[in-house]
């Protein structure tokens, strides 16, 4: 099966870095204005845009990435401890 072809884009000049506002400032359904801008790469701007759906802020869809990489995490550290670690029986 062959691979589905990207949309055919203009070439980004290397490490073009594009600000990412976390929501527009005339959303309804963001509470506090943006006071950070994250510098990012015209490749990674366009992954991010892929990923997001339909009015979705780009602050939504970071904080469900950021949510998922923490369980990410904590899943691959319950599984060192328990194949690591040294448990003791407690008695109830």
């Amino acid at each position: 099966m062959e691979p589905i072809p990207r949309v055919s884009r203009p070439p980004a000049a290397p490490l073009d870095p594009q600000p990412i506002t976390p929501y527009s400032p005339y959303s309804v359904y963001m509470g506090e204005a943006a006071d950070k801008r994250i510098p990012v790469t015209r490749e990674v701007w366009e992954d991010l845009s892929d990923l997001k759906r339909p009015g979705e802020t780009f602050a939504s869809l970071l904080a469900e990435m950021i949510e998922h990489e923490k369980k990410r995490r904590l899943f691959l550290d319950m599984e060192r401890i328990e194949r690591e670690g040294s448990f003791v029986e407690l008695r109830l």
